[in-house]
């Protein structure tokens, strides 16, 4: 079927993005999302993680700006369509304030990471590693 050849073009681009072969990656996981985008309602969570697997191969190529396109359509797929999922939407709030903070946005980095403290703040204990990270990435910024 379609979206088990989606499947395949997707573990095949995972394994080029660890060899870091990020071009043969990039494609492979293009020719995901387009089979997934003719398969698949838009507000899929398929959707969302080919973005993922997008973006981390724009950010592995230094390719900041597309990486920051691609997760905020996960933000935008997600808010509108997963409210659940509020732990990938904190997570790639974070990303995104990576990013920022990399390219020394502090501004942005600042925004992007208080919203990523603020939404694993509702849904995870106190004491998670994951909240004195967002502490600390909030320090340095």
């Amino acid at each position: 079927s379609p979206l088990r050849i989606a499947d395949d073009y997707n573990h095949l681009g995972t394994v080029l993005a660890h060899l870091h072969h990020d071009r043969a990656a990039f494609e492979h996981f293009h020719h995901a999302l387009k089979i997934q985008r003719d398969q698949l309602r838009p507000t899929d969570l398929e959707l969302v993680r080919t973005h993922l697997r997008i973006a981390s191969v724009h950010n592995q190529m230094k390719e900041f700006s597309s990486s920051i396109d691609e997760y905020e359509k996960v933000i935008e797929i997600l808010e509108s369509s997963h409210p659940n999922e509020l732990q990938l939407l904190g997570q790639t709030y974070n990303k995104i304030g990576s990013i920022y903070l990399r390219l020394r946005n502090f501004p942005s980095a600042l925004e992007h990471q208080k919203r990523a403290l603020r939404i694993q703040s509702e849904i995870l204990p106190e004491d998670h590693p994951a909240l004195a990270t967002r502490h600390f990435n909030l320090a340095v910024i």
